[in-house]
């Protein structure tokens, strides 16, 4: 993916804490219409992370109410 390599002094880098998410085996999921709005193509996706399907995405939540921000 295309994603710019930042640093901030005493903190990981966003792909070490992709990679540490990964590890955990945590589900990251794309955005489907925020990809295509940025121009990106599921190819474009680090390995491990899927496109967000509607059911899959929303059955997580069994009815709680969750915030999601980025």
């Amino acid at each position: 993916m295309f994603l710019k390599k930042m640093n901030f002094k005493d903190f990981p880098t966003l792909h070490e804490l992709l990679d540490q998410l990964a590890d955990k085996k945590v589900t990251m999921m794309a955005c489907p219409t925020c990809m295509k709005v940025a121009g990106y193509k599921p190819e474009d996706l680090r390995s491990g992370i899927i496109i967000a399907e509607k059911e899959r995405f929303f059955n997580f939540t069994k009815g709680r109410i969750v915030t999601l921000d980025y």
